[in-house]
């Protein structure tokens, strides 16, 4: 276990296993290399929280509510996260809830790519801006989904 100091979470200690290095580092945020997965309690986000940087924390979720999203990894983004067997491959996009949680979207075109074998991610930018935007509303998008239901009861 490794103690790390944040501003949102206080002190608290989390596993190697839970530590990853993004090269890169983000998209505005090149500086930031080091990080922590954290699991928020009960929810199934995560927060990417830096350890350069004890107030730069962000939520991030897979994206398995999402069944049509599909990230095809370039062989220059693969290799540069070390990524040989697509198995070893967790997608995550970032999550944005303001303060009306029904506005909350996540950006579908520029998801995280973590090889779980070596701890290594990379955000990419998807070419496609019309299918996979940066702002995609998820509750707008349940609601247009089963709003055929919703008029039903």
């Amino acid at each position: 276990m490794l103690k790390i100091k944040t501003s949102r979470f206080g002190e608290i200690n989390v596993s190697e296993n839970d530590l990853i290095y993004l090269p890169e580092g983000l998209i505005g945020f090149s500086t930031l290399n080091h990080f922590a997965l954290i699991n928020d309690k009960g929810s199934d986000f995560k927060w990417l929280q830096s350890l350069d940087e004890d107030e730069f924390a962000i939520l991030i979720a897979r994206p398995d509510f999402l069944p049509d999203y599909k990230v095809d990894i370039s062989k220059y983004d693969a290799e540069s996260i070390k990524l040989v067997d697509t198995k070893n491959a967790v997608f995550f996009v970032i999550v944005t809830i303001p303060e009306d949680v029904k506005n909350m979207s996540v950006n579908l075109q520029a998801p995280l790519i973590l090889n779980l074998k070596d701890k290594i991610a990379k955000q990419v930018v998807l070419s496609d801006e019309e299918l996979y935007p940066t702002k995609h509303f998820v509750f707008r998008k349940i609601k247009e989904t089963y709003e055929h239901i919703l008029q039903e009861e």
